[in-house]
């Protein structure tokens, strides 16, 4: 809900409205998000939360990062690397050692 919709209520704008709704990014400045894990997406988001990431000249991602509560992080995480479009990084074939 989060990624397409935000929470207006608390002027958190959408993830999808910079992203896309498939994750791949909507123009200049606005990354995809395809191809990274939950973990790395967490990482991230915690890291702009507490000011530690920069490179966002406007502060979107500081703003929308520090009005997710702590325990919507994961999840929010998990669904930009695992659905509804799945995550596109390639698994370790069975044969690699």
């Amino acid at each position: 809900r989060l990624y397409h919709l935000g929470d207006p209520s608390r002027g958190l704008a959408s993830c999808a409205s910079c992203h896309g709704a498939d994750g791949t990014g909507v123009g200049q400045g606005n990354p995809s998000l395809i191809g990274q894990s939950a973990a790395y997406h967490a990482e991230q988001l915690r890291r702009w939360r507490a000011g530690e990431r920069y490179g966002d000249p406007k502060g979107v991602m500081h703003d929308a990062a520090a009005a997710l509560r702590a325990d919507e992080i994961n999840p929010l995480s998990e669904y930009i690397a695992y659905g509804p479009v799945q995550s596109r990084r390639r698994e370790f074939q069975a044969e690699c050692p």
